[in-house]
């Protein structure tokens, strides 16, 4: 798992707590199941350029700030 991952795992899930948005309601906002989403967090899964841009819309975040 590398590093990028992690980090960028890690900005995720501090700015979705940062909204207070729980992991079920942004799993349903991105269309995935909250496991999905955890693994995501977890820095388990590598994502497209359109979950990343789907992800920072969600959370109010320019692309840059979590690729």
């Amino acid at each position: 798992m590398g590093t990028k991952r992690l980090v960028r795992a890690d900005k995720i899930r501090k700015a979705r707590r940062a909204l207070d948005i729980t992991q079920v309601k942004m799993a349903a906002r991105l269309g995935v199941s909250q496991q999905q989403l955890s693994r995501i967090e977890a820095g388990e899964c590598e994502l497209k350029k359109g979950d990343i841009k789907k992800i920072a819309r969600i959370l109010e975040l320019a692309e840059a700030d979590i690729s």
